[in-house]
């Protein structure tokens, strides 16, 4: 389970999520939408993650996520 990020993009608000979606003409999933307005992107922590792949469990690591209006 992700506890933190850290380098993350400026905080955003429903009103802000609502717009970007509007933009892309799209619903994000609520698991997603929750995700940017508690950390908007950034360096997760803990950065390793298990995930079920052809039936097996492997390892993966994310390095960093974007957020809403990131500089990159």
């Amino acid at each position: 389970m992700l506890r933190s990020t850290s380098e993350a993009a400026q905080p955003i608000d429903r009103q802000r999520l609502i717009a970007v979606e509007k933009e892309l003409e799209v619903r994000l999933p609520d698991s997603y939408r929750q995700f940017l307005l508690t950390f908007n992107g950034g360096r997760p922590s803990p950065s390793d993650f298990t995930v079920v792949e052809n039936g097996s469990v492997v390892w993966i690591r994310i390095h960093f996520f974007h957020g809403v209006d990131d500089d990159v």
